[in-house]
């Protein structure tokens, strides 16, 4: 890893709750920013909040999507009874938001009534991979601040898996037509079993479920030993995960047959950490070529000899995938699938939203004023997690959405 960036980076790994005013341990905040939410962004957003400094009077909580140990939020002048955010949650306690889903379902809450039993004014922002969900289910408040690409990929430690894929052939393992890596072009003769993170909670596997097999639900389809023509195996049931971008939750019996969607910034940021068992849990799999529905075909990653280490492939061509072009918000018919922006979610209701979008967000009209994170302050960070940075040029698909010229995109329902 490079530089104190990276160094920073790996120690938000293990660091949750971020309190970057100077020290006040007599005088409590008078306001806490908590920030609930995605798996696949706790870390890079621990590291941005942890490098921000705050108005004095201020402290930043990035809560893990699994919670542990609990962390303790105090009182301010928004969440009078404090807060505290624990997997499993005990007496007291209330249990993290783990996802997306959940993370943007307990902003929402703060309309109304905070999470659990506890007052508004505890819960201030959201980390989403997924996109705006609609009026039904968002409503109108919600503020979609968009600052980083990442790719949805299929992972396997398969090795009879092919190099790459197409989309029409993803949908045909995933809706049981094939069930053999054989039947593939390039595959070899192997099960396949299919994984795919919570859909309730899970914006990376709500993402997949729309974008890369077109709103299937995987899960209602199975074949016994038989059922499958041209396949000497059978295709049982989708096994749902307990956590997303987790390889090791994979049964030791599945380890070379499972395939199972991935964030590859999460895969690249794990690819760092190799040689931390507890961290890495990439679990021997590899990333398969990306998915794509036209005769070009470039993997999202690629291996850089410089440093020795895999990046994300990112540029502005089809050959080079992670652009704005491949975004479906931007374009309905990209060359590749799966590319997709980060999210830091903001309520224009929830009451300390104007901090919120200090924090993560711009004013989007021209010369509108930006956040550090909306201005580029945080290029090399974000770039260092394994996500691919936005730029203020921005991309033609932005329309409306950064009228500003930050390096942020703004999207609401």
């Amino acid at each position: 890893m490079r530089g104190l960036v990276a160094a920073a980076l790996l120690a938000s790994v293990a660091t949750t709750a971020l309190v970057s005013a100077p020290a006040q341990a007599a005088v409590p905040n008078t306001t806490n920013i908590t920030a609930v939410g995605s798996d696949t962004t706790q870390d890079v957003m621990a590291t941005i909040l942890g490098l921000t400094t705050p108005g004095a009077g201020t402290g930043l909580y990035n809560v893990k999507a699994q919670q542990s140990p609990a962390l303790a939020i105090p009182a301010d002048a928004t969440c009078p009874t404090g807060i505290t955010f624990d997997t499993p949650a005990g007496v007291g306690e209330v249990l993290a938001p783990n996802g997306s889903g959940a993370g943007r379902n307990a902003l929402k809450a703060e309309e109304t009534a905070g999470p659990g039993s506890t007052p508004r004014g505890c819960v201030d922002m959201a980390r989403s991979s997924g996109s705006p969900r609609g009026l039904a289910t968002d409503g109108a408040n919600m503020e979609y601040y968009a600052y980083a690409m990442d790719s949805v990929a299929i992972v396997t430690a398969s090795p009879y898996a092919p190099g790459s894929i197409s989309q029409g052939d993803l949908l045909k393992i995933y809706n049981c037509t094939f069930s053999d890596w054989a039947q593939l072009p390039g595959g070899g003769s192997g099960p396949i079993q299919r994984y795919i993170p919570n859909l309730a909670s899970s914006g990376t596997a709500s993402f997949f479920k729309s974008d890369l097999i077109g709103g299937f639900d995987a899960t209602t389809i199975s074949q016994p030993a038989g059922g499958v023509p041209g396949s000497a195996y059978a295709c049982p049931p989708v096994i749902v995960t307990g956590e997303e971008n987790d390889f090791k939750n994979i049964i030791t019996a599945n380890h070379d047959s499972a395939i199972l969607p991935f964030s590859v910034g999460q895969w690249l940021f794990m690819s760092k950490l190799r040689l931390n068992p507890t961290l890495d849990l990439r679990y021997g799999t590899r990333v398969v070529g990306q998915v794509t529905a036209t005769a070009v075909n470039a993997n999202t990653i690629r291996w850089e000899p410089l440093n020795s280490n895999y990046v994300v492939n990112a540029g502005t061509t089809p050959a080079t995938p992670v652009n704005e072009a491949n975004i479906k918000v931007n374009t309905p018919a990209p060359d590749f699938y799966g590319i997709r922006y980060v999210y830091n979610v903001a309520d224009t209701v929830v009451l300390d939203y104007a901090d919120v979008k200090s924090l993560v967000g711009f004013t989007n009209v021209a010369a509108g004023t930006k956040s550090a994170l909306c201005s580029a302050g945080f290029a090399s960070t974000i770039s260092s997690a394994g996500f691919q940075p936005l730029t203020a040029a921005g991309n033609p698909g932005d329309g409306s959405h950064n009228l500003a010229g930050s390096t942020c995109r703004k999207y609401i329902n």
